[in-house]
């Protein structure tokens, strides 16, 4: 089990930490682009400046959930660590929550940024495309750990001593 509670701590303070990473850099490089006027001069087939604040807009929706959901895990992480029963349950929380974050922050952005593509020329078959890479990389690298943890911890209640 310790080791389950170094793994929570270890991935839940990665996410933390890149989730406000994320809000920074998204921020300076909103801040950069809409003062740039090259910007707006390029033609890149669809508005930057509207996918710029659309990703800031999904970015700062999912950042303070992000760390709501991670906190659990770590707090979890540590529980475990300090034989504490209630590190299990904290852990199964957040593994559903990140489950259940994971699946809003998909549709979310989906719908979120089809809107800003749609005038793009072949963009119906880079989507399929983008969609189910995303997917298939969001359930290994988000979801992987969490379906492992409630696989592992789901007739576990106690921590064996």
């Amino acid at each position: 089990m310790k080791a389950i509670g170094i793994v929570n701590i270890a991935w839940s303070g990665i996410n933390i930490l890149g989730a406000l990473i994320s809000l920074v850099i998204i921020w300076v490089e909103k801040m950069i682009f809409s003062r740039s006027p090259l910007m707006n001069e390029i033609n890149l087939g669809f508005d930057f400046t509207s996918y710029m604040n659309t990703i800031f807009d999904i970015i700062l929706i999912f950042t303070p959930l992000t760390l709501i959901v991670f906190s659990f895990l770590l707090i979890g992480g540590i529980k475990i660590l300090k034989l504490n029963n209630d590190g299990i349950r904290y852990t199964k929380i957040a593994a559903i929550s990140i489950i259940m974050w994971y699946i809003v922050y998909m549709v979310y952005s989906f719908y979120s940024l089809v809107p800003v593509f749609q005038n793009v020329p072949n963009f119906n078959a880079i989507l399929s495309i983008i969609i189910a890479i995303s997917i298939i990389m969001g359930l290994i690298f988000v979801c992987g750990y969490p379906i492992f943890l409630l696989i592992y911890l789901r007739n576990r209640t106690t921590i064996v001593k």
